[in-house]
């Protein structure tokens, strides 16, 4: 949803309300009821939420079961991947990702998930955390993959990136080659 204002309450600096001077988004979606801000043209405090690392995004457009699962980032990335009829749900950020009481019911859903999150050092590191996570819980259930490294050097580090600095063209030839669509 647009946002024009929003209110905090029990911040840590108070109860307050900010009118927004840029686009501002909040995504509602969530079990919890939680809720994330996305300021796109924000440098500082680009996100607002009251998520936590068990808030998934994406949950209520999944199948009861399904042949593949990817797992990204952000709704950026999220919204994206689902646009070319991927089968995508998205984590807080690459550092956070859910209970495994949570994770695991969600992955014995699907023959296989793929962890994709961005092609920076953080972004490789943490997909293949949480691949050997998984897979040491159900073996061969995951894997990961990114947007090849050199593609830092033009600015892009995701699927969105790619669409934006490129064409959606060169992103359906990615996700083919990996087997991910």
């Amino acid at each position: 949803y647009p946002v024009d204002k929003y209110r905090l309450i029990n911040s840590k600096y108070g109860d307050y309300t900010v009118r927004v001077q840029t686009p501002t988004y909040c995504y509602t979606k969530f079990e919890s009821g939680h809720k994330k801000l996305y300021r796109p043209f924000e440098t500082k405090r680009r996100f607002v939420t009251n998520c936590t690392k068990n808030d998934i995004g994406g949950l209520e457009c999944l199948p009861k079961n399904g042949k593949k699962l990817i797992i990204t980032k952000s709704y950026k990335d999220w919204r994206v991947l689902k646009n070319q009829g991927i089968t995508p749900i998205w984590f807080q950020n690459e550092g956070m990702y859910p209970s495994l009481e949570i994770l695991l019911p969600i992955c014995n859903r699907f023959d296989e998930v793929n962890l994709f999150f961005d092609n920076d050092e953080t972004g490789v590191q943490k997909a293949k955390d949480i691949t050997d996570i998984i897979n040491s819980f159900i073996p061969n259930k995951a894997s990961n993959t990114h947007l090849p490294l050199y593609l830092n050097e033009e600015g892009i580090s995701d699927p969105s990136d790619l669409i934006w600095h490129q064409n959606r063209e060169n992103l359906l030839d990615f996700l083919s080659y990996k087997n991910l669509l």
